[in-house]
């Protein structure tokens, strides 16, 4: 599973695609990916500010909390949005067995 870091603003964002059901499947994340890498790294936190506000003016109300120093909750290591668990579920599946690969691998 291709996984590409995205810098966005002062954050870097990790994204990963998954569509394993063929070859074309999985040329089709490294594409993806690929395009999302060409078109975000390196946007700047005024980019993504200005674009979110745009798409949602609501999210305003959220960069004036998070500029007067409110933290997002968090709730664990790898959280699964409800309304997506099936597909999010796989994804956090092989992170995890990638992780533990890796554990294994440096103990020996």
């Amino acid at each position: 599973m291709p996984v590409v870091s995205i810098n966005i603003g002062p954050k870097r964002v990790h994204l990963t695609a998954y569509c394993p059901d063929d070859e074309l499947g999985l040329l089709a994340c490294d594409y993806v990916l690929a395009r999302a890498m060409e078109l975000l790294n390196g946007t700047t936190e005024a980019e993504l500010r200005r674009w979110l506000t745009e798409r949602d003016p609501a999210i305003a109300a959220l960069f004036a909390k998070l500029d007067a120093g409110w933290k997002l909750p968090k709730n664990g290591d790898m959280t699964v949005d409800p309304s997506n668990a099936p597909a999010e579920a796989r994804i956090v599946k092989h992170l995890l067995r990638e992780r533990m690969e890796q554990r294994a691998a440096r103990k020996i």
